[in-house]
């Protein structure tokens, strides 16, 4: 009798285990209830080492988050095609399907990012939000695991991942693709058109506030500055940290040039030696941009100082 009932709630215990661990094809997944006031989430899991990751949930979108893995399974899968890896665990940065548009993730662990989806199953907006979204940022949770370097330019780090977001979608969603593809060239134009120039280089770096400069000329000295462009030659200025800022003018324009300059590589290279020189990158110290333009004329020919400029 007592080895039936062993049995019974051996059976019982595999049975709770189904209910709650599940196996596709090619992946498995496992549902976890919410602890702490926050949501819950599946475990999914690749038959690749290298896809693990979880998909956050309200009480609305558990269906949306269902539908979602298989998206999300096909994206990382097509990143990892344009990276060199060896098959070392990726730390996915998590995803949340969510009805409440101001929902804010709790603050600690790995990132999260935020799909809103208002209807009982996937919607095709959040659906194309997946591609963008995703296929761009977890190209940042890529070069995360691999960088060794703490000063890597943000045109090569936005570089790579809109390159790789536009291979994500060209490849998967083609008529996506030429939609952001259209978007993000129109305002590169309008910024081309009036400036000239992207200054690729200097993007993310820290640069004087203009206004500090100006306001410390002479009239004189404002006077050469509108005629000429540029402060007076010996001209001295006292600069504090109050007048320092992040160089982030024409985000969007730089954004789809740095796409570019990735895209001219990958013709001048070819795209195994791109993932062979974006590892090395990643793996080396120093990363500014004069080394990168350096190590590029070297070693594959191809300068690109006139697209950084």
């Amino acid at each position: 009798m007592i080895k039936l009932f062993k049995f019974q709630w051996v059976c019982l215990l595999s049975i709770m285990f189904v209910l709650f661990s599940c196996n596709r094809k090619d992946y498995t997944y496992q549902k976890h209830s919410f602890a702490d006031k926050d949501l819950a989430f599946y475990i999914v899991k690749g038959e690749e080492k290298n896809i693990e990751f979880k998909v956050y949930f309200d009480e609305n979108n558990e269906n949306a988050a269902m539908e979602a893995i298989s998206h999300l399974l096909r994206i990382y899968r097509e990143i990892l095609k344009f990276h060199i890896s060896n098959g070392e665990k990726i730390n996915w940065a998590d995803v949340a399907f969510v009805n409440d548009a101001n929902y804010l993730a709790p603050a600690f662990g790995t990132t999260r990012w935020i799909i809103q989806n208002r209807t009982d199953n996937l919607s095709q907006k959040a659906e194309n939000q997946i591609y963008d979204l995703i296929g761009h940022e977890q190209v940042h949770a890529l070069q995360e695991h691999f960088v060794t370097c703490d000063d890597l330019p943000r045109w090569f780090e936005e570089g790579q991942a809109v390159w790789s977001e536009f291979k994500v979608t060209r490849n998967l969603q083609p008529e996506l693709f030429e939609a952001l593809l259209n978007s993000r060239k129109k305002q590169y134009d309008s910024v081309i058109k009036a400036d000239g120039k992207l200054n690729l280089a200097s993007w993310g770096g820290i640069a004087v506030k203009p206004e500090s400069i100006i306001k410390q000329l002479t009239p004189e000295g404002k006077k050469y500055f509108d005629e000429n462009g540029r402060t007076p030659p010996g001209a001295t200025f006292n600069i504090s940290p109050q007048d320092m800022i992040e160089d982030n003018v024409n985000q969007s324009a730089r954004y789809y040039g740095s796409y570019l300059l990735f895209k001219r590589l990958e013709e001048k290279m070819g795209v195994e030696n791109l993932k062979e020189w974006v590892y090395d990158t990643l793996q080396n110290i120093p990363c500014e941009s004069e080394v990168l333009v350096k190590k590029l004329k070297e070693r594959y020919k191809v300068d690109i100082s006139k697209e950084l400029s």
